[in-house]
């Protein structure tokens, strides 16, 4: 080998025999390969009334010698144990073996010669062979082009897998001598000093690569037809599908980077989600497709079966170390960032949802700095990869919408108030701030988020069709053929407190993976209905709604019973009531925004206008649009009451308030907007590639990118310092309502706070809820909607006080303390969660 350096070129290779790449290129070593071949085949017809030949021997060696008949029947010329110790070790064993003419069942010759093979620390391999293999290397891994010859050829590229380096195994060597030289690079001299930001999504995944200055969005198997790509194509569905898992899991572990993992093995986003389309019957059990709602969980476990039949089975997220889907995901995305075209990023953003526990989005980002330094080729520092959690994603795409609108160019010192709704696929969040000029010179803007913590945890396009899926369900007309037929079903992805899951009955307890299977179903049957609504459908009668929907589909759906067959059931879906239901819950959402809207107080004093703006795939949705609008002149009109109370109690006259809705980013109506007030956007030079869009879903990302942190220029993010903030708001039931007494922001972790006077009983009964609409005007928060935490105390105490304690953001400990303030009975920690109080002790 010559002088070590950046590049260089390469005729042999030293190799630990443990190496998976040494045994990629024991594979490849023919004639080597040839030989054992020929032995197994020797052996394999030999075999042919080996029963028979063992007849006489006692049971117990007949069964260990039929044993390793088995394994060598079933061997292939291609399978790497053919190459192998341990196929010496078959032929060994059958060698003890003596027939009736005295001579062995495997001659001594054929042993001999295969201890050779083994022995021969020297492997010649032939470049014809070696350089398909190399060149294809990424594309077998995740299916990219492969990589073009001059790669290998030109002095100036190489390879990175076979540049020298040590390894780390121990353990016998083989050099592997190649007939001609070949070119080989570290990735040292290809490390990029952009960023990537990664928006980890419910239904899709966006990332985005920032290079001198233009971010560029990252499609994820459909790279090679970037031109025909259009902006759906950038966004990657967040689905896996496990093929073969177990070999996968083996070729996953075997490398600490890049290690040779297989496509045909576990595939994810556009390809996976292909395949998903076209899965039928048990196929369908091998995807994974609620990635996002298993991190946000607190604890759920799930199974699967891979394509082989393999059963996968996956511990609670915050559990799971070792087989986390997450993780990998996240490799599979590094290894489309990271490759010999691209080169090396080391620098990554990540975006958060506001709804999670701090512990669920560090866990989020610890799974993606996993898979993305798996992703990363051998040879770099690895205290330079960078992983972060930078921005709610909320804020993130504030800053998108900001700048795409044109505000760049209109923002003052004063600033102006904005509001995010972001309506996404599995939550909704709220974000409010200030969008500023800097007062700081190394900064153009500041922006300053609130710290509201505030979203519906449950609102999100995907979980409203499973809601609207299990409403079709249990239709009356739907229900008594679901029972007749034992179709099974699941409870929906949603707030349990918004549906009753009586009617199921026993059906949900069947078989619970046929009942995912036919909620599916349902939800495909229905996203056309949900997706394609326009706002001519919302000013239609019930009729003409109902016979318009009833002509696009099949009057007839094929769905599982608890055996896995086939039955078919008669449709006669009430699309108006469906439409209700979608109502109900985005007005639920919409109130609960101007809730926490009215809530934020003193930040909001000097505030006139508040801009609000719409992210989230499904908030183009065209009745969102309606509800808001709505709303805020439901808002206006009540601003304008207590503006007139005020100006008669007080004689001066307070400012006018007004709110502007502007459309999703990447809509037709957006366009039009940004065409009008914002004469600098690239979008006046004609149509914007689709892989430089910034949309309703992109627009997290390019944020992120936005708001990266800069010495000069660019936006300053004004952080509240704030402690962590607990998630409920605690209250009781009165007259079936909810009625709080302590808003989230009075319970701080570590101080006690007083719940309630005690009384002559022992069991003490509360109610919390994630919601802002518990302190909406009126308080007519149904208390069905929040949940229930009963606690026993060890006996009852009159005229005492219960406290409660903040352990961490949703986890209580309770206590008694007596009219001198001393605690008296303190044994009950609490942990909250959307579904229940679970009592840790």
């Amino acid at each position: 080998m010559e002088e070590q350096r950046d590049k260089t070129s390469i005729e042999e290779l030293t190799l630990a025999e443990r190496h998976p790449l040494a045994k990629k290129l024991r594979d490849l070593e023919k004639k080597g390969n040839e030989k054992a071949k020929e032995i197994l085949a020797d052996v394999q017809r030999k075999l042919d009334g080996f029963e028979g030949k063992i007849a006489t021997l006692p049971a117990k060696d007949q069964e260990r010698l039929l044993a390793v008949a088995r394994r060598v029947r079933y061997l292939k010329p291609d399978d790497s144990c053919v190459r192998s110790p341990q196929f010496l070790e078959y032929l060994q064993e059958l060698s003890v073996l003596v027939s009736s003419n005295q001579k062995p069942f495997i001659p001594a010759r054929w042993i001999r010669e295969f201890e050779a093979l083994l022995q021969d620390s020297q492997l010649h391999i032939k470049m014809e062979d070696l350089r398909p293999w190399l060149l294809k290397i990424d594309h077998v891994a995740i299916g990219i082009e492969p990589y073009v010859q001059t790669l290998l050829d030109d002095l100036n590229e190489g390879h990175w897998d076979l540049y020298p380096r040590e390894d780390g195994f121990k353990g016998k060597k083989l050099c592997f001598k190649f007939d001609a030289r070949l070119n080989v690079r570290t990735p040292k001299g290809d490390i990029k000093p952009g960023e990537v930001a990664i928006d980890f999504g419910t239904k899709h995944t966006i990332a985005a690569y920032l290079e001198d200055g233009n971010p560029t969005l990252l499609s994820i198997g459909a790279e090679q037809n970037l031109g025909n790509l259009g902006d759906r194509e950038f966004e990657n569905p967040t689905i896996i599908e496990f093929r073969h898992h177990q070999k996968f899991l083996e070729d996953y572990g075997a490398l600490e980077h890049r290690p040779f993992t297989e496509l045909a093995d576990l595939g994810v986003s556009h390809g996976a989600f292909e395949e998903f389309k076209k899965a039928k019957g048990n196929d369908y059990y091998r995807f994974f497709y609620k990635l996002k709602q298993w991190a946000g969980a607190a604890d759920h476990n799930i199974r699967f079966n891979d394509e082989q039949g393999y059963e996968v089975s996956l511990k609670g997220f915050m559990d799971c170390d070792f087989n986390n889907p997450v993780e990998f995901y996240a490799y599979l995305l590094g290894r489309y960032i990271n490759n010999m075209n691209r080169g090396v990023y080391l620098k990554y953003f990540l975006s958060y949802p506001v709804k999670y526990e701090e512990e669920q989005a560090l866990k989020i980002r610890e799974s993606f700095e996993k898979g993305l330094r798996k992703s990363l080729p051998a040879g770099l520092d690895e205290n330079q990869l960078q992983v972060r959690l930078t921005l709610s994603e909320p804020a993130a795409y504030a800053i998108s919408a900001l700048q795409e609108f044109g505000f760049y160019d209109k923002v003052d010192q004063k600033g102006i108030y904005y509001g995010i709704f972001d309506f996404g696929g599995g939550t909704t969040d709220f974000d409010f701030g200030i969008f500023k000029e800097s007062g700081d010179p190394n900064h153009e803007f500041d922006l300053h988020p609130f710290t509201t913590h505030d979203g519906m945890r449950w609102l999100g396009g995907e979980n409203l069709l499973e809601l609207l899926a299990y409403e079709l369900y249990i239709q009356e007309d739907h229900l008594e053929q679901m029972r007749g037929h034992k179709i099974p079903f699941v409870a929906p992805n949603y707030d349990p407190a918004r549906f009753n899951i009586a009617p199921l009955g026993d059906l949900i307890t069947l078989a619970p993976r046929e009942g995912r299977r036919n909620l599916q179903d349902l939800v495909s049957l229905l996203r056309p209905f949900v997706e394609n609504l326009s706002a001519e459908d919302l000013q239609k009668e019930d009729q003409e709604l109902q016979e318009q929907e009833t002509s696009k589909i099949e009057p007839v759906i094929t769905l599982k019973d608890a055996l896995g067959e086939d039955r078919d059931i008669n449709l006669a879906i009430n699309y108006p009531h469906l439409l209700a239901i979608l109502r109900r819950e985005i007005e639920d959402g919409v109130e609960n925004f101007f809730t926490s809207l009215r809530l934020l107080d003193e930040k909001l004093e000097g505030m006139t206008k508040l801009h609000i703006f719409l992210g989230g795939n499904a908030s183009r949705s065209p009745l969102l649009k309606s509800i808001f609008l709505e709303h805020i002149e439901k808002v206006k009109e009540k601003y304008q009451a207590y503006k007139n109370t005020q100006l008669s109690k007080r004689g001066e006259e307070m400012p006018d308030m007004d709110f502007e809705l502007w459309p999703p980013l990447g809509t037709p109506e957006a366009d039009e907007i940004i065409k009008k007030e914002n004469p600098m956007h690239p979008i006046h030079d004609g149509a914007i590639h689709s892989s430089h869009r910034v949309t309703c879903k992109t627009g997290v990302v390019f944020g992120l990118l936005e708001g990266r942190e800069r010495n000069k220029g660019g936006i300053r993010i004004v952080r509240e310092e704030t402690a962590p903030v607990f998630k409920y708001h605690i209250g009781f039931e009165r007259r079936r309502r909810f009625e709080p007494k302590l808003h989230r922001d009075r319970i701080k972790i570590g101080e006690w706070v007083e719940l309630d006077h005690l009384g002559s009983y022992q069991e003490v009964e509360f109610r919390y809820t994630d919601k802002a609409s518990a302190f909406a005007e009126g308080r007519n928060l149904p208390a069905s909607q929040t949940t229930r935490c009963v606690v026993s105390l060890d006996r009852p105490y009159p005229d005492h006080v219960l406290k409660i304690c903040a352990q961490d953001m949703s986890t209580l400990k309770i206590g008694v303390f007596n009219n001198k303030g001393e605690l008296v009975w303190a044994e009950k920690i609490i942990r909250l969660d959307a579904n229940k109080a679970t009592h840790l002790n």
